[in-house]
């Protein structure tokens, strides 16, 4: 009778320790799905934002770029810069995915655009200044920025200079 008492004792024991045991674990489990659930809002919301990001720099440097135009500036370096001011947001959202994925877009958007016209576009790159080439090769989201800038700013400036 007793060893059946001991039994039933070390049954009711593991019982308790692993019913506690598993109110803990569902308390984490709980607590992690909630973590997820907000992460996934600040995630969704971040696309969002870099999405609008993306668009506006777009639509600035596509006004920019007309202006330019419109002053004078060289047909040919309006052609050759045009294609990546109109993939600029597909570029910037790759450019955000990780490193080394903005040559890999600009070449699918300029081979898209025309065959050969990538080609065009890097060897114009390589006659500029050192810190456009220095930006166009980091290859990188910040790359991108600073590379886009440039390239208006030299734009603008030719035009300036020109006139």
């Amino acid at each position: 009778m007793i060893v059946i008492l001991c039994i039933a004792g070390i049954f009711i024991a593991a019982s308790i320790y692993f019913y506690f045991k598993a109110e803990g674990l569902h308390q984490q489990l709980l607590t992690t799905r909630k973590e997820l659930k907000n992460n996934k809002k600040e995630s969704k919301i971040l696309v969002e934002s870099f999405a609008i990001i993306a668009r506006k720099s777009e639509e600035s440097l596509k006004h920019r770029l007309k202006v330019a135009k419109d002053a004078g500036a060289s047909s040919e370096v309006i052609e050759v810069f045009g294609p990546f001011v109109n993939n600029y947001s597909s570029i910037f959202a790759a450019s955000v995915k990780g490193n080394g994925e903005m040559h890999k877009v600009t070449q699918k958007c300029y081979e898209t655009y025309q065959k050969g016209s990538f080609r065009r576009f890097t060897g114009y790159v390589g006659t500029l200044d050192s810190h456009i080439k220095r930006a166009w090769s980091t290859n990188s989201l910040s790359g991108l920025i600073a590379f886009s800038e440039a390239m208006v700013f030299h734009i603008e400036s030719t035009l300036e200079k020109a006139s």
